[in-house]
């Protein structure tokens, strides 16, 4: 199955029913805490454990900063923060099932894509506490803005951690992360015109 189709829906669900979104964000939290957790009791929800579903998330979040103005950036602009938090938690699952092998092996002598993957969650997790409208409101924004600058190193993490994969899906992530890079340079140098 192409799990990234998956971005499809979310995009779709941000762009007509964002406001909805916005306004009930701690129940969608909530339905993200449930879906993590029956993830973790039950192996067979591949979407969840593999990280899948929370990968969408990141990847409309990480393609947000990134297009260029116009109704779908706004509308996913106002949800982007929502679905970090949505995106980190299903995330969780898939970390968490991976805790064990940790535990029960040397962590430096264990395969490079656990301790890499450890490394992703930890780089997250303050941008994770942070997302939070009650915790950010408590930070200046250039604070803020200077953490949050950490996620750009925690992508390509990510690419590198997928890239490893030796699956039928390492064209898509090549291809998905050249693309990110090139709209990032693109939006680097406009910034960089207007400032001038």
């Amino acid at each position: 199955m192409a799990y990234y189709l998956l971005i499809i829906p979310l995009i779709l669900y941000a762009y007509f029913f964002y406001k909805f979104i916005r306004k009930t964000q701690n129940f969608h939290y909530a339905i993200a805490v449930i879906a993590t957790i029956i993830g973790l009791i039950d192996k067979d929800y591949i979407f969840l454990n593999e990280g899948f579903l929370g990968f969408s998330f990141i990847i409309i979040v990480m393609f947000t900063g990134v297009i260029d103005h116009g109704k779908l950036k706004t509308r996913l602009m106002s949800v982007r923060g929502i679905y970090a938090i949505i995106g980190y938690i299903l995330v969780s699952s898939h970390a968490i099932s991976y805790l064990q092998s940790i535990i029960n092996s040397n962590f430096l002598s264990s395969n490079i894509m656990v301790p890499l993957g450890v490394l992703i969650y930890l780089t997250f997790l303050p941008l994770f506490i942070t997302s939070f409208h009650s915790i950010r409101k408590r930070m200046s924004f250039k604070t803020w803005k200077t953490l949050h600058r950490f996620a750009y190193l925690g992508y390509y993490l990510i690419f590198f951690h997928v890239y490893l994969l030796d699956n039928s899906r390492q064209g898509f992530y090549i291809a998905l992360f050249l693309i990110y890079t090139v709209l990032r340079i693109i939006q680097a140098i406009k910034n960089k015109k207007r400032k001038s």
